[in-house]
C-alpha cells in the first residue's frame, strides 16, 4: 500500500509539473461589433452596438484552457412597434408607439476553450460557458405614432411621460442583472485573435415588456440575444 501510495504521489507530482510547464497565461485588449435584439420583442429591428474590454486566458495545455475578461457593451433594440395605454383620453385605449433602447452593461464571461493547432502560429478553437452582466447606464426613446411627440428614456430608471396622450404614463425600468450562456468560434494568428460569439440571455430584461404587441395577447418577458465579432491582441505573461 505504501509503495502504491508513493507511486500515486509521484505520478500526481509529475502531472502537476507537466501541466505547469504547458500552462500559459495571457491578457489582451479586444474590441468588437455587437448586433443585438430581445427575444419575443414586438416587431423589433436588431440594433448595432459595440463591445470592448480586457480578455484573460489561461491554457492548461496546448489545447485546453479557460477564457474570461471584463467588457463594456452597448446593445438593445431598434424600432420595436406596439401599443401603450393612452392616459389623457376618456376611453383610455391603446396608442401605437415605437420603442428604441440602448442599455449598457459591464460583462464578465467565463468559458472553457479548446484550440486546434493548424501550424506553429495559427490555431482555431471553440469556446462555451456562461456570462454575467450588470447594467450601468443607457438611453432610448418612445415615439407616439401620428404625433410629433417623442420621449427620452433612461433604461434603468422608471420613466414618467410628459405631454401628449401618454402624460403621467410610467415606463418601468429594465432589470440591471443579466446572465446567460455564451459560445463561439475563434482564430489565433500569432498574437492576434479574431472571434465570433453569441450570448443567449436567460434573465428577463423586463419582467414584462413595456409595450403590448399588436396582437393584444398581453405583455411578454424578453431576454437579450447578442451576436458579436471581435478583434483582439494578446500579451503573454
Amino acid at each position: 500500500m505504501k509503495k502504491n501510495a508513493k507511486k500515486l504521489i509521484t505520478l500526481l507530482f509529475f502531472c502537476a509539473v507537466v501541466t505547469g510547464l504547458h500552462a500559459q497565461l495571457s491578457v489582451g485588449a479586444k474590441t468588437g461589433l455587437a448586433v443585438s435584439d430581445f427575444s419575443h420583442a414586438n416587431e423589433s429591428s436588431a440594433k448595432t452596438g459595440y463591445k470592448l474590454g480586457v480578455s484573460l486566458e489561461y491554457m492548461f495545455s496546448s489545447r485546453w484552457g479557460i477564457q474570461s475578461g471584463v467588457y463594456t457593451t452597448e446593445i438593445g433594440i431598434s424600432n420595436s412597434c406596439g401599443y401603450a395605454p393612452l392616459v389623457n383620453v376618456p376611453e383610455n385605449y391603446a396608442g401605437t408607439v415605437t420603442l428604441k433602447l440602448s442599455p449598457r452593461y459591464f460583462e464578465i464571461p467565463i468559458s472553457a476553450v479548446y484550440k486546434y493547432p493548424v501550424d506553429e502560429n495559427v490555431r482555431i478553437g471553440v469556446n462555451a460557458g456562461i456570462y454575467m452582466a450588470y447594467g450601468y447606464s443607457g438611453g432610448g426613446s418612445l415615439r407616439e405614432e401620428g404625433l410629433e411627440s417623442k420621449h427620452g428614456l433612461n433604461v434603468f430608471e422608471d420613466n414618467k411621460m410628459n405631454g401628449a396622450y401618454l402624460d403621467n404614463y410610467v415606463l418601468k425600468a429594465a432589470n440591471k442583472i443579466d446572465a446567460g450562456l455564451i459560445g463561439g468560434l475563434f482564430l489565433d494568428v500569432y498574437h492576434f485573435n479574431i472571434s465570433a460569439n453569441f450570448n443567449f440571455g436567460l434573465e428577463n430584461v423586463y419582467d414584462r415588456f413595456p409595450i403590448m404587441p399588436e396582437s393584444f395577447k398581453g405583455f411578454k418577458n424578453v431576454q437579450n440575444r447578442i451576436f458579436w465579432i471581435g478583434l483582439g491582441y494578446n500579451f503573454m505573461l
